[in-house]
This record gives C-alpha cells, sequence and structure tokens, in this order.
C-alpha cells in the first residue's frame, strides 16, 4: 500500500493533468499505429477486403474496397434492416402471418421449399433469412411488406443511398445473380458499422428474448 501511495504521490507531483493525459492517449494511439501498420503488411488472398474500427469509422486495412462485385447473398443484411426498420415502427409484427405466392416460391438457390400458398410466422420467416439464407422467405417479407419485391428493392436502393453506399445498386432482394446487381466491399461495411444497423439487430435481439421469456413463463 505504501508503494501505491508513494508511486501516484511523485507521479501526480511531477505531472499535470493534461500531461498525464496526453502520455496516457499518446501511449494508446502508439498501439492502434503499430496495429494499423501491421494490418496494412497483411497478405490476403480475396481481390476484395477492408477492415474499418466501428466506433471511429476508421480504415484500419483495405485492399480493392471499391472494386465492383455481385452482390451475392450479403444482399439479404440489407433485405433484413428493412424488416427490422418495419418491426421497429410496428409496420410489421413478428406474430403476423406471412403467405408465400407462386413467385416467392418459384426462386431455387438457397430456399426452404415454399409452397405457393403456404403460410408462415414472420418470425419464422426471419429466421429461415438469417439461418437458411431462404430466398424464397426474402422475395416473401419483401412481397408482404411492399406489395411487390420491385417496390420493395426501390426502398432497398434509397437505403443504401442514406449509408453512403455509392458503389451499390440492387436489383432484388436475395442476391441471386442479375447484369447490375453489385456492391462493393467498402459499401457492406458501411451496413455493418452504420448505427441503425446495430440497434436494429438489438432491437430483434431483445423482440426474441421477450417472446422466449413469454413462452417460458406460460408453459410453467
Amino acid at each position: 500500500f505504501l508503494f501505491l501511495w508513494l508511486f501516484f504521490f511523485f507521479f501526480f507531483k511531477q505531472k499535470t493533468a493534461y500531461e498525464m493525459l496526453r502520455s496516457l492517449v499518446g501511449s494508446e494511439m502508439c498501439i492502434r499505429d503499430r496495429n494499423i501498420a501491421k494490418a496494412n503488411s497483411l497478405e490476403i488472398s480475396s481481390p476484395s477486403a477492408i477492415l474499418v474500427e466501428p466506433e471511429t469509422k476508421r480504415v484500419l486495412f483495405e485492399k480493392g474496397s471499391h472494386d465492383i462485385r455481385a452482390c451475392a447473398s450479403v444482399t439479404k443484411v440489407m433485405t433484413l434492416i428493412l424488416v427490422m426498420e418495419a418491426l421497429d415502427n410496428s409496420t410489421l409484427k413478428l406474430t403476423d402471418n406471412i403467405t408465400a405466392s407462386a413467385r416467392a416460391a418459384s426462386m431455387g438457390g438457397s430456399d426452404i421449399w415454399l409452397e405457393p400458398g403456404e403460410v408462415m410466422s414472420c418470425d419464422d420467416m426471419i429466421k429461415s433469412v438469417v439461418v437458411a439464407s431462404a430466398n424464397d422467405s426474402s422475395v416473401a417479407l419483401a412481397e408482404h411488406l411492399c406489395g411487390s419485391e420491385e417496390a420493395f428493392v426501390a426502398k432497398m436502393n434509397e437505403k443504401a443511398k442514406s449509408l453512403g453506399m455509392n458503389d451499390t445498386v440492387f436489383k432484388n432482394c436475395n442476391g441471386l445473380d442479375e447484369d447490375g446487381h453489385v456492391t462493393s466491399a467498402y459499401d457492406l461495411s458501411l451496413i455493418h458499422i452504420s448505427e441503425p444497423t446495430r440497434l436494429l439487430s438489438i432491437s430483434y435481439a431483445v423482440f426474441c428474448l421477450k417472446k422466449k421469456k413469454k413462452n417460458n413463463h406460460k408453459n410453467k
């Protein structure tokens, strides 16, 4: 105890608060700068990549981050953002029943084999998109919210522009190959570090936890 007291006494005596803060922050920045230097020396096989510090939005590493590439199934991240927003503003409820159209059921690729006219809860549809990357469920959710996939995709592009995703154009809501359906590594980073995205993800997690707690209470 005496040793610690003497240490802090001489530390505070020798330095002003500003000097101490500057030395502490300077040390942290040196560590960050060293980490950035290490990141910049990385060699990766991927043609496009980006690493961003989420709080400061500082780019730590990038390689071909603005190269235009096909979206593939990461398209569904934007689809889910719009779904989460609808849940957040009560336009949509987890308990809503959603009917699969013939068009939704015809998607193919990664899907859960919905039949035309099949009804499923919104909650289960979301889970099928998140877990199974379901193309058919993505379209069913889009049609339920906006009446058509085309109208939903227009909202996806509107949202992309609001996040500054200038390399991105969506042509569908599930990522099936289509000419002009493109994005970049940089733009995808903007989705994941955006505050609305993070808050909506937390919001959905809270929805699920409340539902689980309610069901557990009923079963007791």
